[in-house]
């Protein structure tokens, strides 16, 4: 049986191997295609970075308006920090990031140093924003009347998660059958024994987790 699929890469930075997994869905005779928001959320904010359709870095050039580092802060900023300090158990005088900066806010949620609670309210928080109502009108325009059988998510690093999560928010108010899967570098680094174990506590991000290469463990 054939199947729909998606895959969705999140801002901030992205993971530059989605095209195997791609291939070997359409080689086993599915439909996929790949959703770059990624890109889509950085094009219009930092234009000046793009040649020949991919990003060029800009880490040896001076921080300006246009460059990615500065939508990078911006968008910590504005929708993850933001979302963040507006979380129940963030908020919890007995929670350990209660009263902490903005940096370090940004610090733990860019390297993974909060509860499940944490990210599950910040980014039910975010989708209900603009960057949701962003994301809500872009998935609607990519795809057609057919929804997806199977979302798939690509993480590079534990940054994403939050914004990731909101995105799957969405899909799941759009499409409350579509089957969720979360994968890339990040989730092969938390290991699979961890997330069998945890999977109930993150099951509000997704359904399953695929490890590796995803093409051979999943597809």
């Amino acid at each position: 049986m054939t199947s729909k699929s998606i895959i969705l890469v999140p801002p901030f930075i992205s993971f530059g191997t989605i095209a195997p997994s791609e291939r070997a869905a359409r080689s086993r005779g599915h439909q996929c295609s790949v959703d770059e928001l990624n890109v889509m959320y950085i094009q219009p904010r930092a234009s000046k970075r793009m040649a020949t359709g991919k990003f060029v870095g800009d880490h040896d050039k001076p921080v300006g308006p246009c460059s990615l580092a500065s939508v990078e802060r911006e968008f910590m900023n504005s929708h993850i920090i933001s979302a963040l300090k507006q979380a129940p158990s963030f908020m919890d005088p007995k929670s350990y990031l209660d009263g902490i900066s903005s940096n370090e806010a940004g610090r733990r949620a860019k390297y993974g140093f909060l509860t499940h609670d944490q990210v599950s309210e910040a980014s039910a928080i975010l989708a209900e924003r603009q960057f949701g109502c962003w994301v809500k009108d872009v998935l609607l325009k990519q795809v057609s009347n057919d929804p997806p059988d199977v979302i798939g998510v690509s993480l590079l690093h534990s940054g994403q998660v939050i914004p990731s999560a909101a995105i799957i928010k969405i899909v799941r108010q759009l499409w409350p059958q579509t089957l969720i899967v979360w994968g890339g570098p990040h989730i092969s680094g938390l290991g699979k024994q961890a997330l069998t174990k945890d999977l109930p506590k993150r099951s509000f991000a997704a359904d399953a987790f695929v490890t590796g290469h995803a093409e051979e463990t999943f597809v």
